[in-house]
């Protein structure tokens, strides 16, 4: 069964958005043995949420659909509903490439 997960970065306080048709524990070994290159600098990362989902076909649209700026707010409640508000890593841009205030 395909999963769209997110995964927690300790070291860098951020957030990693992907997809799988593996077992999600055997996924996150992976990503922590450094054998994904887009997370191999940011370990130790922990599971810190999933989606099942019907197809893989599904579960590729619904990562894309987190990952754009399209998403934004929907990954933000995600995010927020996880309860570690004070350790989000945005990015400088938020939804529609509009500069954020810090």
């Amino acid at each position: 069964m395909p999963f769209v997960y997110i995964l927690y970065s300790e070291k860098d306080k951020g957030w990693y958005f992907g997809c799988t048709t593996l077992a999600l524990k055997e996924r996150l070994k992976y990503h922590n043995q450094g054998k994904v290159k887009s997370t191999k600098s940011r370990r130790p990362l922990v599971l810190a949420y999933f989606e099942e989902s019907a197809t893989n076909s599904l579960a590729r649209q619904r990562e894309w659909y987190l990952k754009h700026p399209i998403g934004y707010v929907e990954k933000r409640r995600i995010v927020d509903a996880l309860g570690v508000i004070e350790k989000i890593s945005w990015p400088l841009r938020g939804p529609l490439g509009i500069r954020a205030l810090h």
